[in-house]
């Protein structure tokens, strides 16, 4: 699992993935967790930005004993 926060003075636009047609709404702040290897994905921003990524990988996460993320069920999920 991934997450990505994106910070800065920048107009809300839109964060998307495509292989699964979802579009985001995509501000300053918005954290957004997903598995960055294995869906594609793009934000697109007007002004300038920062993103912050951080990655958990397994071989982290199994010696901490934290359990696998799971998959969100996309239906909870809202389309703009």
């Amino acid at each position: 699992m991934d997450f990505l926060t994106s910070v800065g003075g920048f107009d809300f636009r839109s964060f998307t993935v495509p292989s699964l047609g979802y579009k985001f709404i995509f501000m300053s702040g918005t954290v957004i967790g997903l598995l960055g290897r294995v869906v594609p994905h793009a934000a697109q921003v007007d002004g300038e930005r920062l993103c912050y990524t951080q990655y958990l990988r397994e071989v982290i996460m199994t010696p901490l004993g934290v359990s696998e993320p799971t998959f969100v069920n996309l239906n909870t999920l809202t389309k703009i």
